[in-house]
Formats: C-alpha cells, sequence, structure tokens
C-alpha cells in the first residue's frame, strides 16, 4: 500500500528497448481500478542503463493491489523496461538519501589501501557487493529485477561506513547476505542466510547447487521462496553458491565448507547438499568423488551416477522432458543393485521446474530438518 509515492527511475532491460526518442509518456493504472495517471517524461538513459525521471510523479492514491505502469514514447510504441524503482514518502526525500549514500560510497576510491589488514576480506566482500549493485540484468542474472536498488544501495552505505570506522559490517552473520567466498584460486559468488540463533550455538547447513542457466539467487527464490522461509523456521543454515564450480570439480566442495566454517555458525556434523538439474548432477559427483563431511543428498531433477559412502533421495516430476524420468531410474535402479544407499520418488503432473514446489519440502524431510507431518 503506497498512499503517498514517487516514480524515481525506470530500468530498461536491453539497449535496443530503450525508447528512441528522449520525449515518452508515462502512463499509470491503479491495479483493479480504473483510474489512470499520465505525465510526459524526457527520459535521460545512463550507460548502465537506468532511466532516471526527470520530472517529479507523485501518487497521491493508495493502491492495495499495486500499480500497472506503462511506457510510450512519442509514436505511441510500447517501450519495454524491466523495473520501476518507486519511493514512499514526500517527493525529494529518497532521492536526498540515495544522493547521499552513492556520494559517500564514491569515496571508496581515495580509501583502497585504508583499514588494518583484518578488514581486508570485509573490503574485497565490499567492492564485489557494489560492484553488483552496478550489474545489468541477463537471462542468467536475474537479480537486478529482484533487488530494490534504492534499499540495496542504502546498505552499501552503511557497511562503507563501517569498514571507515574499523569495523567489519559482515562480522554479525544473521540474515540474508550475498558476497564471494575464496575458493582456491576463484571467488565464488553465493548467497547465504542464517536465521537468529543463540550465542555459542551450531546450526545444520544446507547447501543448495541450481541448474544451469540459474544463478545462487534462483534456489532462494523457488517455490516462493521456501528454503529460506523454513531456514528461519527451523533454525538451519542457507548457502547457494554458484554451482559451476563444483560440477567437473567436486573436491571444492571441502574448501567451501572450510571457508563457512570460519564465519558461520555451521554445525559440521549436519552439512546436506541438495541440487536441481545440472546442480543435481553435481551433488551427485560430490557424493561419488568427495562426500566428505555431507551427511546426506537430494538429487531433484537430474540425472548422474553415484556411490556407496551417503544416503542419496532423487526427485524427479512425472512430466519431466529435461531429464526425463526413466534416465533416473536407470541410475538409481544400477545403484540399488550394488547396494549403495539410493531411492527415487517421482511427483505426479510435474514437470523439471514446478517439481521444486513439492521437492523442496521432502529434501527437508529427508535431512530430519522439518518435524514430521503429524507433529506441526
Amino acid at each position: 500500500v503506497l498512499p503517498r509515492a514517487r516514480l524515481v527511475s525506470i530500468h530498461v532491460l536491453a539497449a535496443e528497448q530503450r525508447p528512441a526518442s528522449a520525449r515518452a509518456t508515462l502512463e499509470v493504472q491503479v491495479a483493479g481500478a480504473e483510474q489512470v495517471f499520465e505525465q510526459a517524461l524526457e527520459l535521460v538513459p545512463s550507460e548502465d542503463g537506468v532511466i532516471d525521471v526527470g520530472l517529479p510523479f507523485v501518487l497521491d492514491v493508495s493502491a492495495p493491489k499495486g500499480f500497472l505502469v506503462s511506457l510510450r514514447d512519442h509514436a505511441g510504441r510500447l517501450a519495454a523496461f524491466a523495473r520501476v524503482s518507486v519511493l514512499a514518502g514526500e517527493p525529494g526525500e529518497g532521492e536526498t538519501q540515495r544522493a547521499r549514500a552513492l556520494s559517500e560510497i564514491e569515496r571508496l576510491q581515495a580509501s583502497d589501501t585504508a583499514g588494518d589488514l583484518r578488514l581486508r576480506e570485509a573490503w574485497t566482500i565490499f567492492r564485489e557487493r557494489r560492484d553488483r549493485a552496478r550489474e545489468d540484468p541477463t537471462p542468467q542474472r536475474t537479480h537486478p529485477l529482484f533487488t530494490d536498488r534504492i534499499v540495496f544501495e542504502a546498505s552499501l552505505c552503511q557497511e562503507f561506513r563501517a569498514l571507515v570506522a574499523g569495523q567489519d559490517p559482515y562480522g554479525d552473520p544473521r540474515g540474508d547476505l550475498w558476497r564471494c567466498v575464496p575458493i582456491g584460486k576463484q571467488r565464488v559468488p553465493l548467497r547465504q542466510f542464517v536465521p537468529e540463533h543463540d550465542l555459542g550455538a551450531r546450526l545444520p547447513l544446507v547447501i543448495a547447487l541450481h541448474g544451469m542457466g540459474a544463478d545462487e539467487d534462483f534456489l532462494f527464490a523457488a517455490a516462493r521462496g521456501y528454503l529460506p522461509a523454513q531456514a528461519a523456521a527451523q533454525a538451519f543454515v542457507l548457502v547457494a553458491p554458484r554451482t559451476n564450480e563444483f560440477v567437473a570439480r567436486p573436491a571444492n566442495l571441502e574448501l567451501l565448507l572450510d571457508e563457512l566454517a570460519r564465519s558461520l555458525p555451521i554445525d559440521g556434523e549436519r552439512v546436506y547438499v541438495l541440487g536441481h538439474s545440472m546442480g543435481a548432477m553435481a551433488a551427485a559427483a560430490i557424493q561419488r568423488c568427495n562426500p566428505g563431511r555431507v551427511r546426506s543428498f537430494v538429487c531433484i531433477a537430474g540425472a548422474a551416477p553415484v556411490g556407496p559412502a551417503k544416503p542419496v533421495l532423487g526427485l524427479a516430476g512425472e512430466h519431466d522432458s529435461i531429464v526425463p524420468v526413466a534416465s533416473l531410474e536407470d541410475h538409481v535402479a544400477k545403484a540399488m543393485g550394488a547396494g549403495y544407499p539410493v531411492r527415487l520418488e517421482v511427483f505426479p503432473e510435474q514437470g523439471h521446474t514446478l517439481v521444486l514446489g513439492d521437492a523442496l519440502e521432502h529434501a527437508l524431510h529427508f535431512f530430519e530438518l522439518l518435524p514430521p507431518p503429524e507433529a506441526r
């Protein structure tokens, strides 16, 4: 509900979709109502695809169901865009805060050698987060579409101030954080969620590996954010790294666990891995070649040979046309024939991606991180 809002910017997905003219008309309709607001705009696109709205556009109306926004060029043609940024509050208030944050962050250019050695990794994380805020969306990089740019920039400002003061803004791991971690010579992006917990407590760890074409945000958003919601409710740590680093190099998981143990309150005896599609293949490779500290594995909509060391649950959709059920059944039959602790469950009327809605809950039951259904 935005009783008073001001449109701040429009993020255009690709250069070829930007309005050909600087003159355009913005139309905003209150969802579920007939009210339509129109305003002529002078659009000034920047190199990163963000078009700042040059004139104030204040909506003095409550919109419980949100707004429908369209943009037309001077010839009346619709222009595609990926996101609009809206500030609630009085006109000018949010822009002033944002300008102050950006100005302060730019001071980092003169601070690259500042701070003591203890904060070197924190400064590196900050720079990577700052660079991420400047990324354009692509089919493989969707986070700019779902990130509130203004909120993220305000967070960067707070992190910067802490670093300048000699404090580590990432020292308290609780909450949702995107960062990179060193694995060998690479810095691997990941997203982590650490729930509220008692001081000194050690929590189970679930590592979630996404499929091809996705990124570390995918399994955080899948099934309406099911995994982070359950991580908060059931008190386990959730980490979703970029999967590519583990497909051909399953031993990298041990390096990841070493790095996570330095900064997160994880219980090394309760580590679980689940993967979807290509991530399931990576999980199977880890289970087969280097299971190490992982207690059990779940492979969703993905097939690969497994070994005898740790339990594996395979989950598949009946109508999966990308990884047909028959291919999973073949792998599972061979593993069970060799006496390996493997089983397969097939969900009727489900496909390759929609199966996640059911599969993620079954995975957490298999990991014994959810109470039995009768206990809930």
